[in-house]
């Protein structure tokens, strides 16, 4: 680290944190906080002092050249906060973005910049957008082997569970409570079963 003339080591340090705490809720930006944008900010602060000449005040020099790799890091790791322009007719128009739509070269950087930001900025599983019905992705697989095996023990059981129990014995897999006795009754019947008893 080069210290410029006439400062301490702590005058920098004091000068940096200060230019990066005001310049971290402004870029901060998808899964970077205020703090991952300060420590960014720390690391463009080290490298600058290379540069610094010494004619200006070091705090206005640092401020623009962070400020300046701030907006580049947040352009390449985020999003373009310009539009692109292209010569044909609807970009040179003032036009509403669907309409703009329809230039290829606006389209492509649109969806390019909106997928680069989709990935920092993903939905959380409790948003209202996202339903476990719709979504067969988001619901836990169950192991294939283990659903053949749960499928085939339910078989055994319906076809030899006797008749006597069968209503009994869909509404314990539904859920629907019956009394202690005929529960303890139709789980009795289902072990003798399944050890091949019953």
């Amino acid at each position: 680290m080069k210290i410029p003339d006439g400062m301490s080591e702590q005058d920098v340090l004091g000068i940096i944190a200060k230019i990066s705490k005001s310049l971290s809720y402004k870029f901060r930006f998808g899964f970077y906080d205020n703090l991952d944008i300060e420590q960014e900010s720390f690391i463009l602060a080290m490298d600058a002092l290379d540069r610094y000449d010494g004619k200006r005040p070091l705090e206005n020099f640092l401020r623009v050249h962070i400020k300046n790799r701030l907006c580049n890091y947040k352009r390449d790791n985020f999003q373009r906060t310009y539009e692109l322009k292209c010569k044909c007719k609807l970009c040179k128009k003032k036009v509403d973005h669907e309409v703009r739509l329809k230039c290829n070269s606006y389209k492509q950087w649109y969806f390019r910049n909106l997928e680069k930001k989709n990935i920092l900025l993903p939905l959380s599983l409790d948003h209202e957008k996202i339903c476990e019905n719709n979504e067969r992705n988001l619901s836990k697989s169950d192991d294939l082997l283990e659903s053949l095996s749960q499928k085939e023990i339910f078989n055994i059981i319906d076809q030899k569970l006797p008749v006597s129990m069968r209503v009994d014995y869909i509404k314990m897999k539904n859920g629907i409570k019956l009394s202690k006795q005929r529960e303890q009754e139709i789980l009795t019947q289902i072990r003798k079963i399944l050890n091949g008893k019953g």
